[in-house]
């Protein structure tokens, strides 16, 4: 796939479909929160399973997901090329970030986070669930993406803050089809 690098700024949300089987149960569980058939949704490659969030360092741009081993940052050139596991279904962006100075400080805080090894949330879906209190020191791809929108007075999509417990309780496909994202124009090259 070729991506178009210039349609592209920090803090736009990439978000992929895997065909693993964890990204089909992902799909399968939370494609009813953006009303779509789980079943339909659990075969295909068209709805979201994971999200990361572009950075800018050193004139060059990154990507920082929330991997088993935390988060981390790593070459979103060599990202699109292994995309013979995840194929990227879109590309989000929030008002608020396109904002020069809210956009810089987000960016920073991400890579300041990913100094600190933030770990990855493998009790999140049943956190999601609302089968087990949130550790608020961990996160999953999309709480990630969630909770720095939260930080700078945003969110992803509207409904997901009106549940009980932590704000950033959020699904990649509610990033993907939410309320207050907008589609990054041009994108697919």
């Amino acid at each position: 796939m070729d991506l178009n690098y210039s349609a592209l700024r920090p803090l736009d949300a990439v978000c992929t479909a895997s065909s693993s089987f964890i990204g089909r149960m992902i799909r399968l569980r939370t494609a009813p929160l953006v009303k779509l058939n789980s079943f339909k949704e659990f075969g295909r490659l068209q709805m979201a399973n994971h999200v990361g969030l572009v950075v800018e360092h050193s004139d060059r741009l990154w990507i920082a997901e929330m991997l088993g081993t935390g988060l981390e940052i790593n070459s979103l050139r060599d990202y699109v090329k292994n995309t013979d596991k995840d194929r990227i279904v879109s590309i989000r962006r929030l008002h608020l970030f396109e904002n020069d100075s809210v956009r810089e400080s987000a960016n920073e805080l991400l890579i300041q986070w990913a100094h600190k090894t933030i770990p990855y949330d493998w009790c999140g879906v049943l956190e999601f669930l609302g089968l087990r209190k949130d550790n608020p020191n961990w996160m999953y791809c999309s709480e990630l993406t969630e909770i720095v929108a939260n930080r700078y007075g945003a969110t992803w999509d509207k409904w997901q803050l009106q549940r009980n417990g932590k704000k950033s309780r959020i699904a990649p496909c509610e990033i993907q089809y939410g309320r207050t994202g907008k589609d990054v124009e041009g994108w697919a090259a």
